[in-house]
């Protein structure tokens, strides 16, 4: 409602203005509203009266004409409009240019005089401070100075070059010496790309002064040496048409402050505050073009234009800026930041051109380097351009919220979004997409800036445009899975990115790094990353600049075409994860390598690395994860390893490592969990050692039996036996010692291993029988040894065993039929063994068995007909004593039967036989391995 309402005062906002009775409340806030409440019931000033309203773009107060909008409060008078509207204004520009009614010029000048002096006097008695920090106005005599941004000056002179430098001819001046003004030097103008001379009173502290002109230009202007600044007979026009207002925040370095009503929403007191915070309190590299000399604020704000009050300098608890959270607030400050402009155009018509250049003359200085692209209509950036200038809300977008959505709009422009697989919002403007924080892949942070991207697999095509530098809050950037092809450099120079995930792409190059220096405090910024990840692009090397990132804790770039790991590696001091698999590095690895004493991860599995294992690797003392697997790495496995207390997974597989492993050694890593010294030429026991190292989940001692070519054997591999201290490893799940001279025994402590779910010990020397083991195995492979006895029906308990190959042992006795419960088996072979008796029917209930191996054994009988119940897809039969011919429903349900079985003892063929009494081979069932199949018909 538009009314004025009695409130207690814990129930108003901190915004709020109280008034003392209910009709100075409605005669300030809602004399214009006609049919308001308040009209009904307290007085206002007559209609006729109401001649004056406030313009809050020019500071001055104007008849009423058709430029006044409704919500625009009117005042009776000027003077009563400046005092209510600019009092705040040092300059008193709306008291200077008041035009008077003709009461007031038919008097003499002393009476202007005087009724300034009065104005002048009404501001200057005033005896309350404001105090943002609270957000109210307290007594001078409580003024907490620990607490105020206030700041005493020696001199008027000081002061007024301190906070009203870019006014140098409005009132702080009037009294200061004019010997102050004899020192002007050149400073950069980034509006109008060009130096000129100023006063040093008439700069802020982040201007910097040049003694000349060509100094000036050469250092902030050389990225533009076609332009205005190399060129002395040029003078630049105004940037903004006359029929169109220049953003809020958008103003020229040669003029006085822009203000707008936005501005004031919250912070509009009585007085200016004694100093008037900055602007930009912190560099904003990433706006501007890093060039030696230039200084490090942004030329989003012209370094003489008068700094307005930010967050950084106020207290937090100052209200946000926004005109739906100024509910008390009159119509004529909130409703936008220029209430007296022309309504906004048809958001569907073609921007007009007045409006494009004033657009481009807020975002030259936002991103200079876009110069070229927003003159070219053909452009990413043009038509981004284009598209926010057709927002029936554009002009009253504040200019962080303008850079934000250009910036947004580019990065669609450039790769190519309406072929996105997911592209929701993006562009349409309209309802529920009116905010670019509801687009898809966006989150924004409480106050409505971008913070995340998250783009992952969308089919993104061709390169990231410079302009993601605006985005000054990004803290994660996640691009992977596209086609990416080109980053910029602006990318390193966002303040806040924290994660940047590029993996799986086509990008062939990196750039460079830039290290950006503040040249009025000569401290240096550089990117906060501290995920990066590159990997499964086409990068051939990465630049030495990026090891500049101190702060980077997370660098992967695996499977690209990296050919050597770069010398300066060693001062990424922060790192904790680095990933360099899959690459083609060759050499030694370097000793720079061992001066990340942060590292907890290092990956250099599949490449070509050779040499031993340095001393100085030792260094890495927290190191958790060595993989080194897929190398040519040589030598012993080096006792060093024992000196990481941390580790867990040391990976050594497929290299050329040799000798005994140091057990002694190895026995202190009490964290390890993967030990896979696997595919190299160790002749090695082991030792009993093992049983301490209870954290272990995988164990690969296989491969490492050699011979060369002429078949002498180079090494044994893994010898002796299998100590029974291997029950002890209860968290166990993979043990491989397949391919070795493994002899003795399987120690009965296997039974005990209850998480083991792979046991590999083919092609070894053991001997005896298969003990029990454990009830969650799926892979028992001991095929190839010297294995005796018989078959437990223990083995049938193994309901997850998936496959059981027990094939060329010695193996005696019958098949046991309590095998036939092994329902998740998929491959079974007893091959090549002395196994007698006949196949168990039980073995048609194997519900996922797609293999049978039985040949070379001496198994008789007739073939069960339940076979035809399991999903079989080869069956190995010859070799054998079986009986009968296959049942037909055998046959059907089987792909490849090989057999030769005997169906008679008469030397008469059977009908259907051949002469030597074998069935006649069924055509369709022919494999290889068989010598004829027995069939009930064959043909």
């Amino acid at each position: 409602s538009i009314t004025c309402i009695e409130e207690e005062s814990s129930g108003k906002q901190d915004w709020d203005i109280g008034y003392p009775t209910y009709e100075d409340c409605c005669e300030v806030n809602f004399s214009f509203v006609e049919d308001s409440p308040c009209n009904a019931s307290a007085g206002t000033m007559e209609k006729s009266q109401i001649i004056y309203y406030a313009d809050w773009e020019t500071r001055k107060c104007k008849h009423t004409d058709s430029q006044s909008q409704y919500f625009d409060q009117r005042f009776a008078s000027g003077e009563e409009c400046c005092q209510d509207s600019f009092s705040w204004d040092p300059t008193r520009l709306c008291f200077k240019s008041l035009s008077f009614d003709e009461e007031t010029v038919a008097g003499d000048s002393s009476s202007h005089s005087k009724q300034e002096e009065e104005v002048a006097d009404n501001t200057d008695d005033s005896k309350y401070y404001a105090d943002f920090s609270k957000g109210e106005c307290l007594p001078l005599d409580e003024l907490d100075e620990e607490k105020s941004w206030q700041k005493v000056y020696s001199t008027e002179a000081e002061c007024c070059a301190a906070h009203f430098s870019w006014d140098v001819n409005g009132l702080c001046y009037e009294k200061v010496d004019v010997s102050i003004v004899d020192n002007r030097k050149y400073y950069a103008n980034f509006v109008e790309r060009r130096c000129e001379t100023k006063h040093t009173s008439e700069t802020s502290r982040w201007d910097t002064g040049y003694s000349t002109r060509e100094v000036c230009c050469e250092t902030n202007f050389s990225w533009d040496t076609d332009g205005p600044c190399f060129d002395d007979d040029v003078e630049l026009v105004n940037p903004f048409p006359e029929d169109v207002s220049p953003p809020p925040s958008t103003t020229r370095p040669s003029a006085g402050p822009t203000y707008s009503p936005s501005e004031f929403l919250t912070y509009m007191p009585t007085e200016m505050p004694s100093k008037t915070p900055s602007v930009s309190p912190t560099p904003r590299p990433s706006l501007s073009p890093v060039i030696p000399g230039t200084p490090t604020g942004s030329p989003q704000i012209s370094p003489s234009v008068a700094p307005s009050i930010t967050s950084t300098d106020l207290p937090s608890s100052s209200p946000t800026i926004s005109s739906s959270n100024f509910p008390s607030m009159p119509p004529s400050i909130a409703k936008s930041s220029v209430p007296s402009a022309s309504p906004t155009d048809d958001p569907t018509a073609e921007p007009t051109q007045s409006k494009l250049d004033a657009l481009k003359a807020v975002l030259l200085p936002l991103s200079p380097n876009s110069a070229e692209s927003l003159d070219d209509d053909d452009s990413d950036q043009y038509r981004a351009m284009e598209w926010l200038v057709k927002n029936e809300s554009f002009d009253s977008f504040s200019t962080e919220k303008i850079a934000q959505r250009w910036s947004l709009a580019t990065l669609y422009e450039s790769f190519y979004g309406k072929e996105w697989k997911e592209s929701a919002g993006w562009l349409r403007d309209r309802g529920e997409y009116s905010d670019e924080c509801s687009w898809q892949g966006i989150v924004c942070g409480d106050l409505g800036s971008v913070t995340r991207i998250e783009l992952k697999g969308n089919s993104l095509w061709g390169g990231l445009p410079p302009e993601i530098s605006l985005l000054d809050n990004l803290e994660y950037l996640g691009l992977s899975e596209n086609e990416i092809k080109e980053i910029p450099a602006e990318v390193f120079k966002l303040e806040r990115l924290k994660v940047l995930d590029l993996e799986k792409n086509l990008i062939e190059t990196l750039p460079e790094v830039i290290v950006t220096i503040d040249l009025s405090t000569m401290g240096t910024s550089i990117s906060p990353l501290e995920e990066l990840y590159l990997s499964y692009n086409k990068l051939d090397s990465i630049p030495s600049s990026l090891f500049q990132l101190s702060t980077l804790k997370v660098l992967w770039a695996s499977n690209n075409k990296l050919s050597e790991i770069p010398m300066g590696i060693g001062a990424l001091t922060s790192l904790e994860d680095l990933d360099l698999e899959g690459n083609r590095i060759a050499g030694s690895i370097p000793n720079s390598l061992f001066n990340l004493p942060k590292l907890r991860s290092l990956y250099l599995h599949d490449n070509m690395l050779t040499g031993q294992l340095a001393p100085s690797m030792t260094r890495l003392s927290k190191l958790e994860i060595l993989d080194l697997d897929s190398n040519s790495l040589s030598g012993a496995v080096s006792p060093r390893l024992g000196l990481f207390p941390q580790l867990t997974q040391l990976h050594l597989g497929k290299n050329e490592f040799e000798g005994q492993l140091p057990w002694n050694a190895l026995s202190r890593l009490s964290n390890l969990t993967v030990l896979d010294v696997s595919y190299n030429r160790l002749n090695s026991t082991i030792s009993t050692q093992i049983g301490g190292l209870s954290n272990l989940v995988s164990i690969r001692l296989d491969n490492n039996y050699h011979k060369n070519e002429n078949g002498k054997v180079t090494s044994f591999g893994i010898k002796g036996s299998i100590p029974s201290t291997i029950g002890l490893l209860h968290k166990l799940q993979e043990l491989r010692l397949d391919d070795n001279y493994v002899s003795g025994s399987i120690p009965n402590s296997m039974q005990f291993l209850q998480n083991l779910l792979t046991f590999r010990a083919e092609s070894n020397n053991l001997k005896g029988a298969i003990p029990p083991m454990p009830a969650n195995l799926q892979y028992l492979h001991l095929w190839s040894n010297y294995l005796t006895g018989t078959i437990s029906g223990q083995l049938g308990t193994l309901r997850q065993l998936q496959e059981l190959f027990l094939d060329d042992n010695d193996l005696t006795g019958t098949i046991p039929l309590q095998l036939g419960y092994l329902t998740s088996a998929s491959y079974i072979s007893f091959a090549q063994n002395q196994l007698r008796g006949p196949l168990p029917p039980s073995f048609g209930g194997l519900a996922s068995l797609k293999r049978l191996d039985l040949y070379d054994n001496k198994l008789t009988g007739a073939i069960p007909s339940q076979l035809a119940n399991a999903p079989l897809a080869k069956l190995k039969l010859e070799g054998n004593l079986f009986h009968g011919d296959i049942p037909q429903p055998v046959c059907d349900a089987v792909d490849s039967i090989s057999g030769d079985c005997a169906t008679t003892s008469s030397p008469t063929p059977s009908p259907g036989s051949d002469q030597f009494g074998f069935t006649v081979a069924r055509e369709s069932a022919y494999r290889i391995w068989w010598s004829c199949s027995c069939c009930s018909s064959c043909s």
